[in-house]
């Protein structure tokens, strides 16, 4: 079973605030901050709001331009898909 999260972080971005997508596949965290375009994987992470945001903000992921490309395409691609 794959687990998604939304969210919104209520940080001013844009005018609707800072919109966070995560899925949970494997150990691993794929994510996709949709209000700035930034994307990345969290490696050995327990899927929950907290858990990513530590991560995005501490700087403790790998982009999307990373070796991980592949398979946060797919992730996205399903995040975008179940909406």
């Amino acid at each position: 079973m794959k687990t998604i999260i939304k969210f919104n972080t209520g940080r001013s971005y844009t005018k609707n605030g800072q919109q966070i997508a995560a899925i949970q596949l494997g150990y691993d965290i794929y994510f996709v901050d949709a209000s700035r375009g930034i994307d990345g994987m969290i490696k050995n992470m327990e899927l929950n709001e907290g858990t990513v945001m530590a991560a995005y903000d501490g700087g403790f992921y790998k982009s999307g331009n990373d070796e991980n490309s592949c398979g946060l395409k797919m992730a996205l691609a399903y995040i975008a898909e179940n909406k």
